[in-house]
């Protein structure tokens, strides 16, 4: 994979020279873990590193600015701009785990994030990126757990489970009322709020589903996920894997 680094300027692009290299070693050693376990065939041609504002304004208009498409990712290397992303988000949320947790957002957690662009080129998703993806909660999810369960600590993986867990009861009130399945290309029309708690029950539903179902096995839930596909999504894959209702009883007092 090549490593682009497109900056308004050179003197812009030389502050992030230490942090990208370091990241293209991991990511590399990440990529032949897909290669070998998760049919990682077609690999992404290259990284974009580029500061936030270009990448959703000048690349793309996706709000979040980390993103792939058939062939490129797209992602600010800059901590500082990952940290204002989520604290515009949970700034004014009354749980300090979760705004110390983003005050202190570290490298390792951008990796992570890289990584979850990668793994959405792995083959084991029969969906194509110019088709209209359906029930996109299950790989949003699985892309974060494979990352962050390959690319973090123990420890790491589990304080970022819980702070998920945290954001999910605080706006489950809120925004759990709409089903995981809708969770697609329209969710991007909604507030960043609505869509990060996507993603955190993304997350936490694979999590579910890999640890607690499948023997911390994600191979065998993407058994049952393609025979699900394969055998013409007849129902919504919620449904199917009985997650509709996961988080219908969990509340701000009881993470807190």
């Amino acid at each position: 994979m090549k490593h682009i680094y497109a900056f308004e300027t050179p003197y812009e692009a030389v502050k992030y020279l230490e942090i990208i290299e370091s990241f293209k070693v991991k990511l590399n050693e990440f990529k032949a873990l897909l290669e070998k376990g998760y049919e990682l065939n077609d690999s992404p041609r290259g990284f974009i590193w580029t500061p936030g504002d270009i990448a959703t304004s000048v690349f793309s208009d996706v709000p979040i600015p980390a993103y792939t498409n058939r062939h490129l990712v797209y992602m600010t290397p800059d901590i500082m701009e990952w940290r204002n992303f989520f604290m515009n988000i949970y700034g004014n949320v009354e749980n300090e785990y979760i705004k110390d947790f983003y005050r202190n957002f570290k490298e390792e957690h951008i990796l992570t994030i890289a990584g979850h662009e990668m793994v959405h080129h792995i083959d084991l998703f029969p969906d194509e990126f110019d088709e209209e993806r359906e029930s996109i909660w299950f790989e949003e999810g699985m892309c974060d757990y494979i990352s962050r369960k390959n690319l973090m600590t123990t420890e790491a993986f589990e304080i970022i489970s819980k702070v998920e867990r945290a954001i999910v009861a605080h706006f489950n009130e809120q925004h759990g009322n709409r089903s995981i399945d809708e969770f697609g290309s329209n969710s991007y029309v909604h507030d960043l709020t609505n869509i990060m708690f996507d993603y955190c029950r993304s997350f936490l539903t694979i999590k579910y589903l890999v640890e607690e179902q499948a023997n911390n096995n994600p191979l065998e839930v993407f058994k049952r996920y393609n025979q699900w596909h394969e055998a013409g999504r007849k129902e919504p894959l919620s449904t199917y894997f009985n997650v509709e209702n996961l988080f219908i009883s969990l509340d701000k007092e009881s993470i807190i």
